[in-house]
């Protein structure tokens, strides 16, 4: 009997110990690879720009809302000059008043932090941070997708997509 108690205490104590992953603690790997051509804008990249573009957010108090608690990653990469660019690995996470940014590319692997606000600006909205970061400088937000498009005057595309 007490060989049964103690398997039953073992396999309860497995079974609690099994959780689900918290997103944040995902690692995106950078691997540098230009010849990927990840600088190329993708059919997938266009459409996720086409699903935020189809449901976006026009109001300071929900967008604050979808950003409270939330973790993002870059999810689509448009280089504005160069194609035979990789994606560098981005991870944002919005706690209260403050934004963490985890950054890895060829050249840096950095964690910084930032302050963040909305700011509207000829009845657009825009994702500001202090320090500034040109990298997380959004325009363009939907409930689980947000990005700026610089491609047009020479800057780049970033798409980033909330995390579970």
């Amino acid at each position: 009997m007490k060989i049964t108690n103690i398997a039953a205490m073992l396999i309860a104590l497995a079974m609690m110990s099994c959780s689900k992953e918290d997103p944040r603690s995902q690692v995106c790997t950078f691997v540098d690879n230009p010849e990927a051509g990840e600088g190329a804008i993708s059919h997938r990249e266009a459409n996720l720009i086409a699903d935020c573009d189809d449901n976006p957010i026009t109001d300071i108090e929900e967008l604050t809302k979808v950003f409270d608690g939330t973790a993002w990653t870059l999810d689509g990469f448009g280089h504005g000059w160069f194609f035979e660019v990789n994606k560098p690995c981005i991870t944002i996470d919005f706690s209260g008043a403050e934004v963490s940014v985890k950054y890895i590319d060829s050249q840096r692997d950095t964690v910084t932090s930032h302050t963040w606000e909305i700011e509207q600006n000829n009845g657009s909205l825009g994702l500001r941070l202090e320090p500034p970061m040109y990298e997380v400088h959004m325009t363009n937000f939907s409930s689980d997708i947000m990005y700026h498009n610089g491609t047009p005057y020479d800057g780049n595309l970033y798409i980033y997509t909330k995390l579970d």
